[in-house]
């Protein structure tokens, strides 16, 4: 069976387009239910329930290294039917800088103007919107994570060599370093699987089956789940202001989150392409559509939900049961119509098109 089709002169992965959706959804649940999660600020009177902790926990934990993985696997289908020719300073650096950075910018000044304080000092915020404001931060993250393999594919370095220091690379992400290059170091493992698997033609019909949906599934419900319970009750109990022991805890939390991200991306992107191997999903022109408003709903999504949550009133008269629920619903409904919109102009096509 192919694994990608042709509409309109584009071609389309089937299983990308999939994910894409599939991620976008975890995304937005994740925003409307990190309240209860203590990545955000508690609204006002509002209770923690232990619930919504776990299910914003299990939609972030491989939500984002998913995401980072397709654009590695997009990056090597376009090298694997364009030659290797195509990683060159102007596609790789030059085009990604147009498709990442300027809408980090772009979107950065409305996000720093509606939601932070104007009053500080320009160099701060000039160097807050450069890094990526609030939910930002991935496009200049992602942007290094190109820029590594441009690097890479120049150097002429084996992946035989590079998959292992990516992993050493990872577990020291926690070493603070500008403009997102931290974060850079922690996600370009992902990329790298994902463009490796394509690049080189690893066989994903033929490994990624029902079978390893399964083991991938199972390995992931047990890390992240052992992860949880000795972080929440353990390892920080335990920790004091010894700096071996916050060393271990860095590391520990490193190691864990990697192994539970990598078991669950594996889980998802197995199990769609099981899916599609057995024939039980068609893609179709819809599931196109919606996906290529993706990236426009990942640059809506927060700005709506940090209105609904902290700008709005009357959220005192909301049962917290029903409240992300509620944010869910309108803040993904929102997304897609502004981002439908937003395509259909110039400037929002040369930004998110």
């Amino acid at each position: 069976m192919m694994d990608s089709i042709n509409l309109k002169r584009k071609v389309y992965l089937e299983d990308v387009v999939v994910l894409r959706l599939s991620l976008i959804v975890l995304l937005v649940l994740y925003h409307s239910f990190c309240i209860f999660s203590g990545a955000w600020e508690v609204p006002k009177d509002y209770p923690l329930i232990p619930i919504y902790w776990w299910i914003a926990k299990t939609s972030y934990s491989f939500m984002l290294e998913t995401f980072v993985f397709i654009s590695g696997y997009l990056f090597g289908f376009q090298v694997q039917k364009n030659g290797i020719g195509i990683i060159c300073f102007k596609n790789t650096i030059l085009k990604k800088a147009k498709r990442l950075l300027l809408p980090c910018f772009f979107f950065g000044v409305i996000y720093y103007t509606v939601f932070y304080d104007l009053s500080k000092p320009v160099y701060e915020i000039s160097y807050s919107i450069m890094c990526g404001t609030g939910h930002l931060w991935f496009l200049p993250m992602l942007f290094w994570c190109f820029t590594e393999i441009y690097l890479i594919e120049r150097l002429k370095v084996s992946y035989k060599v590079v998959l292992p220091l990516l992993a050493l690379v990872a577990l020291c992400s926690f070493i603070p370093l500008p403009f997102r290059m931290s974060n850079s170091m922690y996600y370009s493992l992902f990329f790298y699987i994902g463009y490796c698997i394509k690049r080189y033609s690893w066989g994903v019909r033929r490994f990624f089956t029902k079978r390893s949906f399964v083991s991938f599934g199972i390995l992931y419900l047990i890390s992240f789940v052992i992860f949880n319970v000795i972080n929440n009750y353990l390892v920080v109990k335990l920790l004091n202001v010894n700096i071996f022991n916050k060393l271990f805890h860095v590391l520990y939390m490193k190691f864990f989150t990697l192994c539970y991200s990598l078991f669950g991306m594996l889980m998802i992107f197995s199990g769609i392409n099981w899916l599609f191997k057995e024939s039980r999903i068609k893609l179709n022109g819809i599931m196109i559509k919606l996906s290529g408003l993706c990236f426009g709903v990942y640059i809506c999504q927060q700005f709506i939900l940090k209105i609904i949550y902290y700008q709005m009133g009357g959220l005192n008269k909301i049962d917290p049961v029903f409240l992300p629920w509620i944010g869910f619903v309108i803040t993904l409904a929102l997304s897609l119509f502004i981002s439908h919109y937003i395509l259909k102009t110039r400037l929002g096509r040369f930004l998110i098109g």
